[in-house]
C-alpha cells in the first residue's frame, strides 16, 4: 500500500471542532464505500485537528498515485464532507471548503 499524508485547512475563519468531529467520520465512511475499479483499493483516514483548524488526511492506495490524483481524492472527500449537516456554512463563495497549504 502507498500512503499520502497532508493537511487540509478550512478556508472559513469559523471552526467548530465538534461539528467537524461528527461530520468527518460519516464522510470518511461514505468516501471509503465508493466503488473502485475492479481489483483497486483506496481508502482515507481523516483526523480533526482543533488546535490548528485543519484536517489531517491520510490516503492509502494499492497503486502509486501522482499528486494530481491524490489531491483529487481529497477534493472529492471535501465535496462529500460539504454535504453533511451544518457544513454548508463553511463553503466559500468560490465553492471551496478546504484548501491545501504548503
Amino acid at each position: 500500500m502507498y500512503s499520502y499524508c497532508f493537511d487540509a485547512y478550512v478556508t472559513s475563519n469559523l471552526f467548530n471542532a465538534s461539528l467537524f468531529s461528527s461530520a468527518v467520520p460519516v464522510s470518511q465512511k461514505r468516501f471509503n464505500a465508493l466503488r473502485r475499479k475492479k481489483g483497486r483499493k483506496k481508502f482515507i483516514e481523516v483526523c480533526v485537528d482543533a488546535l490548528n483548524h485543519c484536517l489531517h488526511i491520510e490516503l492509502y492506495s494499492d497503486v502509486r498515485l501522482e499528486a494530481d490524483n491524490y489531491l483529487r481524492a481529497a477534493q472529492y472527500f471535501s465535496k462529500v464532507l460539504a454535504k453533511q449537516p451544518g457544513m454548508s456554512r463553511y463553503i466559500t463563495s468560490d465553492g471551496r471548503l478546504l484548501t491545501q497549504t504548503k
